[in-house]
């Protein structure tokens, strides 16, 4: 039987250091670290402040609702011509779609075909156009699309048309329906601002021939 043999190797440590020592060896690099480094070497790129301002949240949110805010903006504006915008449908009721005109309508016959129907909404609407084409032809006042009711109430300044305008509105967008009174008082509103403005021109007529003046708005309105 062959015996164990263990082979014992002597180490010089007076060698060992001595070799550690010396320079030309680098024996200290094999005892450094092998872990790669990912630091950037340039000191300007590892700047945190490098990388801008942050955000907060307020910020974001305050930035996302000025521009949702600018956009409905825009839109208003680009359909501010519409204002008279309406769209018949079977019910009776009226939405912002197709433009409406105080021409090219029989207003007589429709208003009678409405409330024959009790389409209230519809024959407000009517009556409140009927009254604008009146006082467009007599020159009270300027027929624009562009302009909205409140800017023809303005003009006219008298209450009963304001009550006018304000039922018209409330149709104009939908979201209210009108009764039989409604439309009777629509219908009595328009006669005083009618008469009213007849006798303002009469007047105006009246004070011109006192005067002496060729009268300047012709003979009576219509």
């Amino acid at each position: 039987m062959i015996p164990n043999e263990t082979t014992h190797i002597a180490v010089d440590t007076a060698l060992l250091q001595q070799l550690q020592s010396n320079k030309d060896y680098d024996y200290n690099s094999s005892l450094r670290s092998t872990q790669p480094s990912y630091k950037l070497q340039d000191p300007k790129l590892n700047d945190p402040n490098m990388n801008g301002p942050s955000l907060d949240a307020g910020t974001v949110l305050t930035i996302v609702c000025a521009i949702v805010g600018a956009v409905i903006i825009a839109l208003m504006w680009k359909n501010r011509n519409s204002l008279f915008a309406i769209k018949k449908h079977g019910d009776g009721n009226t939405t912002g779609d197709d433009e409406d005109s105080i021409y090219g309508v029989d207003f007589d016959t429709e208003i009678a075909e409405a409330m024959a129907q009790s389409n209230h909404n519809r024959a407000t609407r009517l009556i409140y156009l009927k009254t604008l084409r009146w006082l467009n032809d007599n020159n009270v006042i300027k027929w624009q699309p562009g302009f909205t009711p409140w800017q023809y109430s303005r003009q006219i300044a008298l209450a009963e048309f304001d009550h006018m305008t304000d039922k018209f509105t409330r149709v104009r967008y939908g979201k209210f329906n009108m009764d039989a009174d409604t439309v009777q008082h629509m219908l009595e509103w328009s006669k005083q601002v009618i008469a009213h403005h007849k006798q303002c021109h009469a007047q105006q007529l009246e004070q011109q021939a006192d005067d002496g003046l060729q009268p300047g708005g012709g003979g009576p309105l219509s």
